[in-house]
């Protein structure tokens, strides 16, 4: 099981909020070329299940946890 740090790293690594935005696959690591997350949460209340492929967003879905 991963730590909370490698976690973390993770979570950074799959989205970044800023400003008033969340930024999806800021810095994916070049051995990350496919992949899914499902039931990331970003702060502001939301819930991120994502699919990328060749390095790049395929799909997404934001969920607000607030309503």
């Amino acid at each position: 099981m991963p730590t909370l740090v490698e976690q973390q790293r993770c979570k950074r690594c799959c989205c970044s909020r800023t400003g008033g935005g969340i930024r999806l696959l800021p810095a994916l690591p070049l051995a990350w070329q496919q992949g899914h997350v499902t039931g990331l949460r970003a702060r502001g209340g939301f819930t991120i299940d994502m699919v990328w492929q060749a390095g790049k967003l395929q799909h997404a879905q934001i969920t607000s946890t607030l309503w």
